[in-house]
């Protein structure tokens, strides 16, 4: 994923599951920006990662949570929801929908997945300009 710059307007869909929590919170932005740039105009990233919430499943909680959470036995990041909005946000990303991954254990983190669409300049650098770090994880 570190390596991965789609040429710029290529695709109408692309598919995120279950990886970006081995992506550092720098790694992360830039990738993010990159996927942007590889969108054609109208197309559309989707997202479907484990949340943190210290209140399980609980809606109030998932949507309050700032919480991120380091394993040290895979050396991956479990992000909150917000801290995935923030990232969205600073890589010129727009939320287009979202939704929670039903019937799942409740033992296991929260899943959710968001629709996420690019209306930036498609002739900027997509490694230009990164914005700054999301907050610092404590493991």
């Amino acid at each position: 994923m570190c390596d991965f710059t789609p040429p710029t307007g290529r695709y109408d869909l692309i598919w995120i599951q279950w990886v970006l929590g081995h992506l550092s919170d720098l790694a992360l932005l830039a990738f993010l920006k990159r996927c942007a740039h590889g969108l054609s105009p109208g197309g559309v990233i989707v997202i479907k990662e484990n949340i943190t919430s210290p209140g399980g499943h609980d809606e109030k909680s998932i949507m309050n949570s700032e919480e991120i959470d380091f394993d040290e036995i895979d050396s991956s990041y479990t992000r909150s929801r917000s801290t995935y909005i923030r990232a969205f946000m600073d890589t010129g990303l727009t939320l287009i929908g979202e939704r929670a991954q039903t019937n799942f254990p409740s033992s296991f983190y929260p899943v959710r997945m968001f629709a996420l669409s690019y209306n930036g300049d498609p002739k900027a650098s997509p490694t230009k300009s990164l914005p700054k770090p999301l907050p610092t994880v404590s493991a």
